[in-house]
């Protein structure tokens, strides 16, 4: 269950401070192939996994949840600035948007601008807008 001890818990297990500076959402599901068979049709998607947001001087760390659980961690990758070409942030009815641009990838995310029972999102966005998400291109 996502709440702010896990935040704690997570961020205590990498030795990260907390600075306001992390937000929960997830990747974007996408179509890979649509396949007509005979009167159904068949879609092949990327799995949709939730992702804990750390942005800081020196990057974003995307921190995956293991099977859909936000007390598990199955991944904790840092995509340093240096290696970030371009940072797409735009805000939607419900979520925000977030497309990580390197010279090999094109990561899209969403992050959520509340979750019922967790405050601490809406003021960490707020700060993160503040700063600019630490992006300085």
């Amino acid at each position: 269950m996502l709440n702010f001890k896990t935040v704690e818990k997570i961020l205590r297990s990498y030795n990260y401070e907390y600075e306001n500076n992390i937000l929960y959402g997830g990747n974007k599901v996408r179509t890979k192939a649509v396949v007509p068979v005979g009167p159904l049709i068949l879609y092949a998607q990327n799995r949709q996994w939730p992702y804990f947001f750390r942005f800081s001087i020196e990057g974003i760390n995307l921190i995956r949840m293991k099977n859909g659980n936000a007390d598990q961690v199955e991944d904790n990758i840092l995509v340093p600035w240096m290696y970030i070409k371009d940072l797409r942030i735009r805000k939607g009815i419900i979520s925000y948007s977030m497309k990580i641009i390197t010279d090999t990838e094109k990561l899209e995310f969403f992050f959520s601008k509340f979750v019922v029972g967790n405050d601490w999102i809406k003021e960490n966005i707020k700060y993160l807008q503040s700063i600019n998400f630490h992006y300085n291109k």
